[in-house]
């Protein structure tokens, strides 16, 4: 039950930070960056926690989603870097 839940829980974190109609990561909203950065630092620390005490797909998986925050910063900075027009 718990691999379900931190997995729906990265599924989360990443929809609300690549998906323009529900991003909250990086807009307007300082409560809503905030949020994400939190709620993805919990989905990374309890997939590894997790992980170690019975390996499973599901929390390399999370883990990896959980990422999404760093992964969406490093993409946006090699657009800006290589020149590329960035509009949010």
């Amino acid at each position: 039950m718990k691999k379900y839940l931190i997995f729906i829980l990265s599924i989360v974190v990443a929809l609300l930070t690549w998906i323009p109609n529900t991003r909250l990561f990086l807009t307007d909203s300082s409560i809503g960056t905030i949020l994400i950065l939190v709620l993805s630092i919990f989905v990374c620390v309890f997939s590894v926690i997790y992980n170690k005490h019975s390996r499973s797909l599901w929390y390399i998986f999370s883990f990896i989603l959980g990422l999404s925050p760093i992964l969406f910063l490093i993409f946006v900075g090699i657009f800006l870097a290589s020149g590329m027009p960035f509009a949010p």
